[in-house]
């Protein structure tokens, strides 16, 4: 019978134990490979009347694997201005700043560093504070406080100071499971407002000069927790700290800073498009319709760079061509005996140079030098860097003096290249620069002011743009290039009549004003036979001949306007241009496209 009775009793014990179990808080289970947990963590933050604040805070942490011999607590520092007096308690016995050479001490150490990172990303500053165990903690339940003053931490505002702080971060390598936060201001200062932010936590002593938050739900490692107390305005000394007061101008500044790299990338493009709007309205004011001979005895390098301010690989052949017609130059072309025309050399004639003008004698001494011969393909690359760049100088030299250009092209030329380039470096380099001065002055990312330097980006390529519309003539200048561009209308025409002579003559200023051989040839359908040239020749075989004759088995040249192959000056024009090639070999295949395929 006895028996029985205590069976009828422990049945409501049951039932109740079962009852407990089932309605007690949920214990979040161990994570795998877990070392620690925090089975609480408490703030404490005292507000002083100088502005400053201690805060203080307890962690009640468990050692789950017992192999951790240090603890890291990570305090941002982009609302702050800094901290100071720090300390740190492990069970009460109070860890050491400093250890003595040669001495132990069974107790925590502690130690702080303060970091900065600066990135395209959110502005990292920060405080670390190390506690440094001298053994590995085992398995139990140790409790550490931390102790510190932070310097221009508040927010100040006509409505209200405001205490802001992440009472709860993110530096934890595991969960919170309880956490409550206080913050007591001074003697005459009571809590007007007070929130909680990022976790769902309860708000109490508001009116009181002591504001509570109790946390209603564990906070998992990536979850903080951030308070909020505002109490009147003056009640405590200071004012708005350098990081707050840039914060409230950020708006401003990425306003200011969109709206000037606007205006200043608009300027840059329409300054093009004016200069090239009055280069055409220049050039449309010089139109005469046509000119059949030229209006003066201006070489057609000269003449083509008085045209349209430019200097290029062009007016080299010409004025090769040139020197060539008028008897300084002899081009021999060498044939294989398997009919393949393989290269053109230059020769130097006898013919005084008195009557050359400085750019024609630094042409012909650069192509035959002392020897006076010279094989084309032996230009190379710097040949071109010396024809386009120091034969330029002096092209453009006796234009400057006799009043056709107020300042050299390639002076003008020059300086938009420089202006452009230094703007292009200041914008690439000016707009990090002063995104990173003012991260580290606001601790906060303002990426608005980088864009008045893209705006100065944009001007550096408005000026490298602006380079090809820049209008040098003179009035002077412009009265001289009419009937020159009037005569290049008619060396464009699709017919133009006249015998070899004309052809010869016009050639050169043909091939300087863009028009190349074969091209020119087609526009003398009448010519059949060309009479021989007496600078041009080749060899064959060891022997040499004419252009127009040839040894036997050689054919002979037919009428330039139906050869099946490119013309022979065409082909000694396309050699000449090599160098060019070899400088930018990547475009080879436009440039043969655009001069025709190579003789075979």
């Amino acid at each position: 019978m006895a028996r029985s009775y205590s069976l009828l009793l422990s049945r409501p014990a049951l039932l109740a134990l079962l009852l407990l179990l089932a309605f007690r808080p949920p214990t979040p289970a161990l994570a795998q490979g877990e070392e620690l947990r925090w089975e609480r963590l408490d703030v404490e933050i005292t507000v002083l009347p100088s502005g400053d604040f201690w805060v203080q805070e307890t962690h009640v942490i468990r050692f789950i694997s017992g192999d951790r011999d240090y603890l890291i607590f990570e305090i941002p520092a982009n609302r702050l201005t800094s901290i100071s007096d720090v300390q740190a308690w492990e069970d009460g016995e109070p860890c050491i700043t400093q250890r003595e050479y040669g001495q132990y001490e069974e107790r925590c150490e502690v130690s702080v560093r303060y970091d900065q990172g600066i990135g395209l990303g959110e502005y990292e500053e920060v405080y670390r504070i190390h506690l440094l165990l001298p053994t590995p903690r085992p398995r139990a339940l140790y409790t550490y406080e931390i102790r510190y003053l932070v310097h221009g931490g508040l927010r100040y505002y006509e409505g209200g100071d405001q205490l802001w702080w992440k009472a709860v971060r993110t530096d934890r390598l595991a969960p919170v499971l309880a956490s409550q936060v206080t913050v007591r201001l001074p003697e005459g200062a009571s809590a007007e407002k007070a929130a909680a932010y990022s976790a769902y936590a309860t708000v109490s002593g508001i009116g009181t000069n002591a504001v509570v938050f109790e946390a209603q739900e564990v906070l998992d490692r990536d979850q903080e927790l951030e308070v909020r107390a505002q109490f009147p305005h003056g009640v405590v000394a200071g004012t708005a700290p350098t990081w707050q007061q840039l914060q409230e101008a950020k708006p401003f500044i990425n306003l200011a800073s969109g709206t000037l790299g606007g205006l200043t990338a608009l300027g840059g493009l329409l300054g093009v498009l004016w200069l090239w709007q009055r280069r055409r309205r220049r050039l449309a004011a010089l139109a005469i319709d046509y000119r059949t001979e030229p209006p003066s005895d201006m070489p057609p390098g000269m003449a083509a760079a008085l045209v349209d301010e430019e200097w290029d690989r062009k007016r080299v052949v010409a004025t090769l061509l040139d020197l060539a017609r008028r008897g300084y130059l002899r081009i021999e072309e060498r044939v294989a005996p398997d009919l393949v025309w393989t290269d053109h050399i230059l020769h130097r004639t006898g013919k005084p140079e008195d009557d050359l003008l400085p750019y024609e004698r630094m042409v012909l001494s650069r192509a035959v030098g002392q020897k006076g011969t010279c094989p084309v393909d032996d230009l190379g690359v710097d040949g071109y860097r010396f024809y386009v760049t120091k034969v330029e100088r002096e092209v453009y030299s006796p234009l400057v003096r006799d009043g056709y250009f107020r300042i050299s092209p390639a002076t003008v030329r020059t300086i938009y290249n420089v202006l452009g380039f230094t703007l292009l470096v200041l914008g690439l380099t000016g707009g990090p620069t002063a995104y990173i001065i003012l991260e580290v002055a606001a601790k906060e990312s303002i990426g608005g002011v980088v864009w008045p330097f893209v705006g100065l980006g944009v001007v550096a390529i408005a000026f490298f743009l602006a380079v090809d519309y820049v209008w040098v003539k003179s009035r002077r200048g412009e009265e001289e290039a009419a009937p020159w561009l009037a005569f290049q209308r008619y060396l464009e025409g699709e017919l133009i009549g006249g015998d070899f002579a004309q052809f010869e003559a016009y050639l050169p200023y043909a091939v300087a004003f863009g028009t190349y051989p074969t091209e020119w040839a087609r526009r003398f359908p009448h010519l059949v036979e060309v009479p021989a040239l007496d600078w041009y020749t080749f060899s064959w075989k060891g022997g040499k001949g004419r252009s127009t004759g040839a040894p036997e088995g050689l054919p002979p040249l037919k009428s330039l306007s139906q050869a099946r192959r490119v013309s022979e000056l065409e082909a000694f024009a396309q050699e000449l241009d090599s160098f060019l090639e070899s400088a930018l070999f990547a475009l080879r295949p436009w440039l043969r496209r655009r001069w025709g395929s190579p003789i075979h």
